[in-house]
C-alpha cells in the first residue's frame, strides 16, 4: 500500500518536473500568428528601451560608446534620412559599441540591416558582450549567405540554412537570456523565428553590459547597411521605432538681447536679462535647426532684433551656441541748409544711404519724413569667434528739383548710436537784377528761372528790378529777365552764394542801334566821295540834266536787254 502511494507520488512529481521543464526547452510563442513571446502579447505598453538609434537625432555615432569606423550616410537607408553602413575590402573592422546605462540578463538587440554585398569570408552582425567587455553570443552570416550563430562562452557553432538575401532590407532580432541553469538564445529574421539558432543555451553568469553592431574582425569584405536599432528587455515588436532622443541647447545672443523667443515643437524659452537661454529638447533630430522658431523681437528701446544665424553649433546632444541677430534701430530725418536753416521734406524727392556692408536704401519723397529701420548692427566670424560690429551709413545723394544737393559719402551716420539724423543740403541765395543792355538803368518786369528739373518759374522784381532768392538747391539752372525787349537766356550753375546781372535789349537800344547802324552806313557811303553829296543841289537848280540822265539810263538797259 505504501508503496503504491509513493510510486504515485514519484508520478506526480515527475510530471510536475517536466511540465516546469516544458518553457525552457520550448520558449513560448504567441497563437496569434505574430510568432512573439506569449508574454509581449499581454503587456499593455512596451517598456522604455535601454537603446535605441535611428542615427537621425545627430546624423553620428555619438550615442555610441566606441565607434570603430562605422559611417553614418543617406544613401541607403530604410527609415528617416540617415543610416549606418560599413563597407570593408578586408582593410579592417567596421563597427560601433555602446555601453548600457543598466546591466541586463534578459535582453531583446533589434536592428534592421541590408547586406548589399559579401566576398567569401563571413560577416558579423550583431554582439552581446559582458560590461567588461567579454563576448556572450554573436550573429552572423557564413560565406553561403546563411545566418549562423556563434556562443563566444562555449564555442559552439550553429550555422541555420536560413540566408540573408542581399541587397534587400531585413529585420534581425536577437534574445539573449543569462543564467546558470536557463540561459537562452531566440532569433527572428523578418519577424519569423529561426528554430536552429532558438534553444537553451550556457551563455554564462555574467550579465549583458553591452551591444555591439557590425563587424570587427579584420580581413572579412562585405557591404552592409544598419538602422533602426532598439535594445530593451521585451520582445521588439515590428512597428516598434526607435525613441526619440532628447537633448540640451545652451543659447547665447549676440549682441547680449533680452527678451528674445525660441520655439520649438510648442514650447517656448526666452533669454533673461543677459541674453542667455537653456532649451530643453524632447526630441533632438538633425534638423534641430531649422524646427526652432525664433520670431522678431522689439526690445525696450525701441529697436528691431531679427535672427541672423547660428555659430557653434556642434549637433551633439548637449550643445553650446551662439545666436546672432541682427539689430535694426528708429531712424528719423531733419533737414538743414548750409546755415542750419530747416528745409521742407516735402521739398526732398529722394535720398539715397550706403551702409558700410555695401547695401543701398533709398527713401522717395512721401517716405522719408517717416520714422524707419535700419540695420544698425551685424555679427561678424573672426578667428578669435564671433563679434558684433555697429554699422554705418554714408548719405550718397538727396535728389531735390531733378539734382543733387549733397556731396556724396561725406556725412556719416551711426543707427546704434543716434537716432535722429541731420542731413545737411547744398542750398544757396541768388541776387538778381536786370539792367538795359545799353545804357545800364533798372528794368524788366520778372524773373525766368528753369529749374534743373525742367519746371519754369515767373518771379515777379522787387523795386529796382532786383531780386533775392533761395535757399535753392544746388543745381544748374536756365535764367532770364522779362521786360519791354529781349533778355536771352543764361545758363547758371549754382554751387555757392551768386550775384547775377541779367541784361535786356529794350525797344530803346534797337532804335538806338538802328541810327548807329543808318549813319554808319551813311558815312561809309560819303567818305572820300565829298562830290556825291553836291548831286542833289545840282539836279535841282538844272532840271533838264534830271530828263537826260534819266534818258541814259533807260538807253542803258535797253542795250543790256538780250533782243
Amino acid at each position: 500500500m505504501n508503496g503504491s502511494i509513493w510510486s504515485r507520488r514519484s508520478v506526480v512529481i515527475a510530471l510536475a518536473a517536466c511540465l516546469c521543464a516544458l518553457p525552457l526547452a520550448f520558449p513560448a510563442r504567441a497563437q496569434d500568428g505574430q510568432d512573439e513571446p506569449a508574454d509581449s502579447s499581454t503587456a499593455d505598453t512596451q517598456p522604455t528601451p535601454l537603446f535605441s538609434d535611428g542615427f537621425e537625432a545627430t546624423a553620428d555615432l555619438s550615442l555610441w560608446t566606441i565607434k570603430g569606423d562605422l559611417e553614418v550616410q543617406q544613401r541607403e537607408v530604410i527609415s528617416g534620412g540617415f543610416a549606418a553602413r560599413g563597407t570593408s575590402t578586408g582593410n579592417g573592422p567596421r563597427f560601433a559599441v555602446k555601453k548600457l546605462d543598466e546591466e541586463s540578463n534578459d535582453l531583446y538587440y533589434r536592428v534592421r540591416l541590408n547586406l548589399i554585398s559579401q566576398g567569401g569570408t563571413p560577416v558579423n552582425l550583431l554582439r552581446l558582450r559582458t560590461a567588461r567587455g567579454d563576448t556572450i553570443v554573436s550573429l552572423y552570416v557564413d560565406p553561403a549567405g546563411r545566418l549562423g550563430y556563434l556562443n563566444d562562452v562555449t564555442g559552439d557553432h550553429v550555422v541555420s540554412p536560413v540566408t540573408v538575401d542581399r541587397g534587400t532590407w531585413h529585420e534581425l532580432q536577437l534574445h539573449a537570456r543569462i543564467g546558470p541553469d536557463y540561459g537562452l538564445t531566440e532569433v527572428w529574421l523578418d519577424e519569423k523565428p529561426i528554430a536552429e539558432l532558438t534553444g537553451n543555451a550556457g551563455l554564462g553568469t555574467t550579465a549583458i553590459g553591452r551591444v555591439e553592431l557590425g563587424d570587427n574582425a579584420g580581413g572579412h569584405v562585405y557591404d552592409v547597411a544598419f538602422d533602426d536599432v532598439i535594445v530593451q528587455s521585451s520582445f521588439i515588436s515590428p512597428s516598434e521605432g526607435p525613441t526619440d532622443v532628447p537633448g540640451t541647447l545652451d543659447v547665447q545672443t549676440l549682441p547680449p538681447l533680452p527678451g528674445v523667443s525660441f520655439t520649438i515643437d510648442g514650447r517656448t524659452f526666452v533669454t533673461d536679462d543677459h541674453g542667455f537661454v537653456h532649451i530643453e529638447i524632447d526630441r533632438w533630430t538633425q534638423k534641430l535647426k531649422e524646427r526652432i522658431e525664433i520670431p522678431d523681437t522689439m526690445l525696450p528701446d525701441g529697436s528691431r532684433a531679427s535672427f541672423a544665424r547660428w555659430f557653434g553649433w556642434s549637433n551633439t546632444l548637449e550643445d553650446d551656441v551662439t545666436a546672432a541677430f541682427f539689430v535694426e534701430f528708429p531712424i528719423a530725418y531733419t533737414f538743414i541748409d548750409l546755415q542750419g536753416n530747416p528745409i521742407d521734406p516735402a521739398t526732398v524727392d529722394s535720398l539715397t544711404f550706403k551702409s558700410s556692408t555695401g547695401v543701398s536704401h533709398t527713401f522717395k519723397q512721401g517716405e522719408h519724413t517717416d520714422q524707419h529701420m535700419l540695420r544698425g548692427s551685424r555679427v561678424v566670424p573672426t578667428q578669435a569667434g564671433p563679434i558684433n560690429k555697429n554699422l554705418y551709413y554714408t548719405l550718397e545723394s538727396v535728389m531735390v528739383n531733378g539734382s543733387d544737393v549733397v556731396n556724396r559719402a561725406q556725412q556719416r551716420y551711426h543707427p546704434a548710436t543716434e537716432s535722429a539724423w541731420t542731413v545737411q543740403l547744398r542750398y544757396f541765395f541768388v541776387d538778381f537784377t536786370a539792367r538795359d543792355a545799353f545804357f545800364g538803368f533798372p528794368i524788366g518786369s520778372a524773373l525766368k528761372l528753369v529749374n534743373p528739373d525742367g519746371n519754369v518759374e515767373q518771379v515777379p522784381f522787387e523795386s529796382g528790378a532786383n531780386l533775392r532768392l533761395g535757399p535753392l538747391p544746388r543745381g544748374e539752372y536756365q535764367v532770364s529777365a522779362m521786360g519791354p525787349g529781349f533778355s536771352p537766356p543764361a545758363p547758371l550753375m549754382l554751387t555757392r552764394d551768386q550775384f547775377v546781372e541779367m541784361k535786356i535789349i529794350t525797344y530803346v537800344d534797337m532804335a538806338f542801334a538802328g541810327i548807329v547802324l543808318a549813319a554808319i552806313g551813311f558815312g561809309l557811303l560819303f567818305a572820300g566821295r565829298p562830290q556825291l553829296l553836291l548831286t542833289p543841289v545840282r539836279l535841282i537848280r538844272h532840271p533838264s540834266q534830271v530828263v537826260q540822265l534819266v534818258r541814259v539810263v533807260h538807253w542803258r538797259a535797253l542795250r543790256r536787254t538780250p533782243q
